[in-house]
């Protein structure tokens, strides 16, 4: 991103190449690969209140995050307060393969996750968040797997201080994965959410509102995969409110199916002796001897 939060967006357009362009502005990231061997074919479903459920705002998420494996998926949410939470699974909206309880593992901040295992590679699932008669749905598709030749994804960013133009973008992914399902596997993020990520405030007003409906529908079906940009200020909400499989810092990296993504963190040291740059050398060195 750029040095001050001047720059405006422009909207994109999502189109059946998976291609995002940002303005002059701010960063572009583009990624365009052959349509995927693996590619799901079952349609999207929306869930139906069951049980005499209604539905609900959580505070944030409910919102997937992807660890590495294509087994499994794990969901992370905000609430108002702490209390008893369930999860419930399937591979339709009659949650049939699990129900689990979930405690928040950070009581100040109200803050919840739970890990979906034992699932079955290149498959699609619906779950929900329950919290007394209330609930939250979503959907995923599990990653293909090392051996799949091919994959579709879509990425953007610098979203910062343009949270509408960012609902619209948010629209048209949901239009693409929709059409095309294969679209709907994961979304590198490249930086820049806020415009002040030390500020709580913004990460509701520009990023997780309610109010911006296809953002939220976007994040509780597609796994966001982000890394810190220069306007995440020190990173501490950002790691918050993304509890990714960091190694260090805010850096990772995971397979997901035959793509092996590196997330590089400029914020944290990256000279020849450093620890991130160690981690990269042997992630490098690991891919090479694999493919």
């Amino acid at each position: 991103g750029s040095s001050g939060p001047t720059a405006t967006n422009t909207p994109v357009t999502a189109t059946a190449t998976a291609t995002l362009t940002q303005s002059a502005a701010s960063p572009t990231a583009t990624k365009t690969l052959a349509p995927a061997t693996s590619t799901p074919t079952k349609p999207a479903a929306t869930p139906t209140p069951s049980g005499g459920l209604t539905k609900v705002n959580l505070t944030k998420g409910p919102d997937l995050i992807y660890t590495g494996s294509n087994s499994s998926m794990e969901i992370f949410w905000q609430w108002t307060a702490t209390t008893s939470f369930r999860v419930d699974w399937g591979t339709d909206t009659s949650y049939e393969l699990g129900s689990a309880p979930v405690s928040a593992y950070d009581t100040t901040n109200h803050l919840y996750k739970f890990p979906i295992t034992g699932l079955t590679s290149v498959t699609k699932y619906d779950y929900r968040v329950v919290v007394g008669s209330q609930y939250s749905y979503g959907t995923f598709f599990t990653a293909p797997s090392t051996s799949a030749t091919s994959l579709k994804f879509v990425s953007y960013g610098d979203t910062r201080s343009n949270p509408t133009q960012h609902d619209s973008v948010a629209a048209q992914v949901i239009s693409l994965y929709q059409s095309d399902p294969g679209y709907q596997t994961i979304l590198p993020f490249v930086g820049d959410a806020v415009s002040n990520g030390d500020t709580d405030s913004l990460w509701t007003s520009e990023f997780f509102s309610p109010s911006f409906t296809h953002i939220r529908t976007e994040l509780a079906n597609v796994p966001l995969a982000p890394i810190m940009g220069n306007h995440e200020g020190s990173g501490a909400l950002f790691q918050r409110y993304f509890p990714e499989p960091f190694v260090a810092g805010r850096y990772y990296s995971y397979d997901y199916g035959p793509v092996h993504f590196i997330f590089l963190d400029q914020y944290s040291a990256y000279t020849s002796t450093s620890a991130q740059r160690s981690e990269e050398r042997r992630v490098g060195k690991e891919c090479r001897s694999r493919w």
